[in-house]
């Protein structure tokens, strides 16, 4: 049977004014979608489950973490893109992500190029892997981070994935070698 390592974007946050992006918890609707979403995880079985310090992330992970009864492990490095200073442009937002994706060494979008964020997520991803040797395991993370990832060990196309991913979604991947099973788009 082979082990599976679910990522989970998180659900719908509520965005305040005057908070930065990783301070967002999740509006209400927000909270109602990790219902349907805890009971597609648990189908998997999962055994461990880890969050982004996110408050997005901490708060989905958590919803999820009590209807599956496993504690949530808040792990450094599960975060997204340092956004530090970028400009939430609605009018630019997806040619800023496209060109993200496109130029992963250069500079983009905040204080972090996509190569540096896959290399900190990669890290703390593995190490929780590492940490947990059987059974499935859930992290709740953010879409940049997802699809960096998914893509550096999957053949696709990356700004396309990233746009088809839903607040919910999530992606289930083969352990050890991160192949990807599975995308449910929104959950």
């Amino acid at each position: 049977m082979t082990r599976k390592l679910i990522l989970i974007k998180h659900s719908m946050p509520e965005f305040e004014k005057g908070k930065l992006w990783y301070e967002w918890p999740l509006s209400e609707d927000g909270r109602r979608r990790c219902i349907p979403l805890a009971e597609q995880v648990a189908s998997y079985q999962p055994t461990a489950i880890a969050a982004s310090p996110e408050r997005k992330a901490v708060e989905t992970a958590g919803i999820i973490g009590s209807h599956i009864e496993i504690p949530v492990q808040i792990t450094e490095g599960l975060q997204e893109n340092d956004r530090t200073g970028f400009r939430f442009a609605q009018d630019e937002y997806e040619q800023q992500f496209q060109e993200f994706f496109r130029k992963p060494n250069e500079l983009i979008i905040g204080q972090e190029t996509a190569t540096q964020a896959l290399k900190r997520f990669t890290l703390a991803l593995e190490g929780f892997v590492c940490d947990h040797p059987a059974g499935n395991l859930v992290v709740v993370a953010h879409g940049t981070v997802i699809t960096l990832f998914t893509a550096a060990h999957n053949d696709i196309e990356p700004f396309q994935f990233w746009l088809e991913l839903g607040i919910p979604s999530f992606v289930v991947l083969s352990l050890p070698d991160y192949r990807l099973i599975e995308t449910l788009p929104e959950a």
